[in-house]
C-alpha cells in the first residue's frame, strides 16, 4: 500500500492511499478504525463501520484503488465559503492527478455519491461511476441532485452521453 499527498482547492493537503494494479478506482472511504460505540451507530443507520478496508481489499487484486477519507477531511477543514461543486471536481481531479491516473471510475456513497455526479458532468476523465444512496423513503437521488419526475437524466459513459426521460 502507497501513500501520496493531494493538494486541494482550499489549499489544504490529504493522504491518498494507493493499492493494487488493473483499471483506476477512486473510492472516497475511510480506512480509519473506529471505537465499539462509533461502529456500533453505524450500524444502527445500516453502514457498515468497515466498509473503506473491506472495499479495498476485495477491490485491490483486479484494480489499482484509489482511497481517500474525503468526508473525515472535510469534517476537520470544512472550507464552507469554497466547497463548490467546481471545487468538489476539483478536488477529486487532484486526488486521481496525485494518484497518477488520467481515467479512472468512481464509486460514492451519500453526498459522495453526488460528488461523482458533479465528476460526471464536469470531466471526460471518469470511466464509470457508482452511486450509493439512501432507501426511496428518504429520497431519490434525483430528488437531491435537483431533478424531477419527466426531467432528463444524464449518464456518462467514457466520453459519450445518454440520456433517458422519465421517473
Amino acid at each position: 500500500m502507497d501513500t501520496v499527498a493531494a493538494a486541494l482547492h482550499d489549499g489544504t493537503t490529504i493522504t491518498v492511499t494507493i493499492q493494487g494494479d488493473g483499471p483506476a478506482l477512486l473510492l472516497p472511504v475511510s480506512l480509519a478504525p473506529h471505537t465499539a460505540a462509533e461502529a456500533e451507530t453505524l450500524r444502527q443507520w445500516g453502514g457498515d463501520p468497515d466498509l473503506g478496508p473491506t472495499l479495498i481489499n476485495g477491490l485491490a487484486p483486479t484494480n489499482r484503488v484509489i482511497a481517500v477519507d474525503y468526508e473525515a477531511h472535510r469534517m476537520a477543514i470544512p472550507a464552507l465559503q469554497t466547497l463548490t461543486p467546481e471545487n468538489l471536481a476539483d478536488d477529486f481531479l487532484a486526488v486521481a492527478d496525485a494518484a497518477g491516473v488520467d481515467r479512472f471510475a468512481y464509486y460514492g456513497y451519500s453526498w459522495l455519491a453526488l460528488t461523482g455526479l458533479q465528476l460526471a458532468l464536469r470531466t471526460d476523465r471518469l470511466e464509470a461511476l457508482a452511486m450509493g444512496w439512501l432507501s426511496a423513503a428518504r429520497g431519490s437521488v434525483r430528488q437531491h441532485a435537483g431533478g424531477h419526475p419527466g426531467s432528463a437524466c444524464h449518464v456518462r459513459e467514457g466520453s459519450r452521453r445518454t440520456g433517458r426521460a422519465g421517473p
